[in-house]
């Protein structure tokens, strides 16, 4: 990035690739610079309108860049108002887009507000989009836009690099920006600028104290990654962020959670006999080098831990007896068996003289037996409730289908493409019947973000130069949040039947 001093005005020029693309907006907003920036990419071109450091206009070759896209995705038109207002924005090419929309779909003046300053921020955030390109930047005075409205780079940056900038380049350059942040003294007033909500709060809070990606993932699992790596993005790229582990005392930040010297010599001490036995107080801590796989393991310690299981005795078992073949053993059993008693002769052969006369004896009775535990028979083991349970939709579970070929694929691009032109329904556009279902509209839904995603597209060899997928993408997306909503969907369908009425005849 240079300068041309021998120009009146000045001029600056760069590659997108000399740094961080959000570096080099945020190094225009921290100086409050007032000029054009162009960005040219290949055979794209786009232009950002400064004042101050703030964008007041910016223009986008992209088709989901337009005003009349920007306004349907607000919900500030219907869809039955698009083609008209097509028209009458292609009548009048020299006038300002959102005025004329603004002016021919009655918009309020908050509503004209709103969409001028999501045109201008999804225009802006565009230019993340680009991989490669070139840039210059002309000092001087911006035309006079009517209605015109600051947007706030802060919010340019972070809304590029949470939905535009790529998981490769975004991955590198917080690389390039350092690994564990936190915030800046006195940068909380400035949070609100950047258009963080609630979802980014544990972000936030983390950086009060510093963190790193991987502690953030490891601690929030719900929340996205690409929030986090989006936040500080934006932080860095306007100079709001310090590198945590050069955090000297007394710097106004809140230091990073570490171990202190007290805390470790706490931990070292070990109690022996009812004795802790700890380090003096005069001795500084000596910094222990990491231990390394390939050195030897350290003298064992009568206070260290064994690393090793203790020796198991072995059981002295008493000599088994050798083993007889079967005619051996069978003469062994026999000499073992005891002799079997003579039988008793019956009364009528040899007459048992009388007993004598005397008191009866009591009967024997054989020992008692203990009473075995009964064990009751159980049948097979029953299936947890779980997988007894039908699901709530009670439909049954079919085998998903193969995914689309190439051709298939591009047919439904093409398709989907044109009934977006013609400004199709949202039940149009995700190929359902209106009024359809929410299970309808969500099994749609996940069929087309399987087919359009950037993945399988790159699987199939697909090159989607006119981001006709991505514009597909964001549309269905659209359509599905509005027909899943319950105040939304029956105000969305209840104008498709007002626009769809036939007219009353004049009497």
């Amino acid at each position: 990035m240079h300068g041309d001093k021998g120009s009146a005005a000045q001029i600056i020029r760069g590659a997108v690739l000399d740094r961080p693309w959000g570096l080099t907006l945020g190094a225009l907003g921290t100086s409050g610079w007032t000029g054009q920036l162009t960005l040219r990419s290949e055979e794209r071109l786009f232009r950002l309108e400064l004042e101050r450091g703030a964008v007041i206009a910016a223009t986008s070759p992209v088709p989901a860049d337009s005003v009349v896209r920007v306004a349907l995705a607000a919900h500030l038109i219907t869809p039955a108002q698009v083609d008209d207002l097509r028209r009458r924005i292609a009548a009048a090419p020299c006038g300002d887009e959102a005025d004329l929309l603004a002016e021919a779909a009655r918009l309020a003046p908050e509503q004209a507000c709103t969409l001028r300053r999501k045109l201008v921020t999804q225009r802006a955030a565009r230019t993340f989009s680009v991989e490669r390109g070139a840039y210059e930047v002309e000092d001087r005075e911006p035309p006079a836009a009517g209605g015109a409205v600051g947007v706030d780079l802060r919010a340019v940056i972070y809304a590029g690099a949470r939905a535009h900038l790529s998981e490769l380049r975004l991955g590198l350059d917080l690389r390039r920006l350092g690994t564990r942040f936190a915030l800046k003294p006195g940068v909380l007033d400035e949070l609100p600028r950047y258009g963080f909500t609630r979802t980014e709060r544990p972000v936030l809070e983390a950086l009060r104290r510093g963190t790193s990606l991987p502690e953030l993932e490891a601690n929030q699992r719900e929340l996205d990654p690409r929030v986090a790596q989006a936040v500080i993005y934006a932080l860095a790229s306007f100079d709001a962020l310090m590198v945590a582990e050069s955090l000297a005392i007394g710097s106004g930040a809140l230091r990073p959670v570490v171990p202190s010297a007290s805390a470790s010599a706490r931990r070292a001490s070990t109690a022996v006999g009812g004795l802790a036995i700890r380090p003096p107080a005069h001795a500084a801590p000596q910094p222990s080098p990491p231990p390394s796989p390939l050195a030897p393991p350290a003298t064992p310690s009568r206070l260290q831990p064994r690393t090793q299981p203790p020796r198991v005795k072995p059981r002295t078992l008493p000599p088994r007896p050798p083993v007889l073949p079967s005619t051996a053993r069978t003469a062994a059993g026999r000499a073992r068996a005891p002799a079997v008693p003579p039988p008793i002769p019956s009364r009528a052969a040899s007459p048992s003289p009388p007993n004598p006369p005397g008191p009866p004896s009591p009967p024997r009775l054989p020992p008692p037996v203990p009473p075995r535990p009964s064990r009751a028979r159980t049948g097979p083991t029953p299936l947890p409730r779980s997988m007894l349970d039908t699901f709530r939709t009670n439909q049954t579970t079919l085998v998903r289908r193969n995914a689309l070929a190439a051709h298939e694929v591009t047919a439904l691009i093409e398709e989907r493409t044109a009934l977006l032109d013609r400004g199709a329904d949202h039940f149009a556009l995700l190929g359902v019947e209106l009024g359809a279902s929410i299970e309808d509209i969500h099994a749609a839904y996940v069929e087309l973000q399987r087919h359009l995603s950037s993945n399988r597209l790159a699987e199939l060899g697909i090159s989607d130069e006119s981001f006709a997928a991505q514009r597909l993408l964001a549309q269905i997306g659209i359509a599905f949040t509005v027909l899943t909503d319950r105040i939304l969907r029956p105000e969305y369908i209840a104008s498709l039947e007002r626009t769809r009425r036939p007219p009353a005849a004049a009497p």
